[in-house]
């Protein structure tokens, strides 16, 4: 392990505060999970929760056809309006119960109830200066990372919590930096959210194949002169186990990573970095996507 630290704090801008998690909210088990660390954020970072319900349309009924070798009988139609009823009922249930929870908390908390497709509702009311925060199973948990994961990352103009594993405990915001410019974005939207919460800073540096793990140091503490910057290696061992290996001995870290440094291809066929460690970790993890504000 190489270690370095600079304790100096530097300027704290408010412009550049933290000021909304909008939690993806269907009082299941992951969004509840979702729910409980956006509130442990939200009382360090003193940000409103948003507790998002989306009414999504029914799914399409699909009418058998002899040509596949199923017999052709008529399938009702859905009745959408008892379906919206429901689901309108249910929502009315189950988000104030949650806002009350985040407002037991000491924060401040509201309900938004949007009746379409939930990516599309939350891509809208999503703003540089919030956070997104879902389940990783479930909804979100399609495939490896997951397509709804994956397209909000891609498309929302704010970094996304993925909440997995039993709720801990957070009070310190570790890093990854491999130096690509994805992970330099992370690190800007890191050191931000540790000074808003007044968290410590710890910036992992990961090596990628043919990188030199100086270089890599170096550019970290250009970039983060007041954090602590670690290493686990060894230096061939792949990114995803650094990671893996830097978060158990940091218990209490909320892990902050860029999205999207490996190609499709190589997510496809081998799964990418960002892919093996939400698998692998219960852990939170923030992914900051392309569309994040760098500034």
């Amino acid at each position: 392990m190489v270690c370095f630290a600079l304790t100096q704090p530097r300027d704290y801008s408010p412009a550049m505060a933290l000021k909304r998690i909008i939690v993806a909210y269907d009082a299941s088990e992951p969004s509840r999970e979702a729910l409980a660390y956006a509130i442990e954020i939200g009382k360090a970072a003193s940000c409103e929760i948003v507790v998002f319900r989306a009414i999504e349309p029914p799914p399409p009924a699909i009418l058998p056809d002899p040509a596949v070798g199923v017999a052709a009988e008529f399938v009702p139609p859905m009745d959408t309006k008892g379906y919206f009823e429901e689901e309108h009922r249910r929502a009315a249930a189950e988000v104030p119960e949650a806002v009350e929870f985040a407002r037991r908390a000491g924060l401040e908390a509201r309900p938004e109830v949007y009746e379409g497709f939930l990516l599309e509702g939350l891509e809208d009311l999503a703003c540089e200066h919030d956070m997104i925060a879902v389940g990783e199973k479930g909804r979100f948990a399609e495939g490896r990372m997951g397509s709804a994961t994956a397209s909000l990352v891609k498309e929302a103009p704010c970094p996304l919590l993925i909440a997995d594993g039993p709720m801990r405990d957070l009070a310190r915001v570790l890093c990854v930096f491999d130096d690509a410019d994805r992970s330099r974005a992370a690190l800007r939207w890191a050191q931000d959210l540790a000074e808003q919460t007044q968290w410590p800073l710890t910036v992992l540096a990961v090596t990628r194949v043919g990188d030199r793990l100086e270089s890599v140091i170096k550019h970290a503490e250009e970039q983060a002169p007041d954090a602590m910057i670690v290493h686990f290696g060894p230096d061939d061992l792949p990114e995803a186990r650094q990671i893996e290996a830097a978060a158990m001995h940091a218990k209490y870290s909320l892990i902050v990573m860029g999205a999207f440094t490996d190609g499709w291809f190589h997510r496809l066929v081998f799964g990418g970095t960002t892919d093996q460690v939400i698998r692998r970790l219960e852990a939170p993890v923030v992914l900051v996507g392309p569309r994040t504000s760098p500034d």
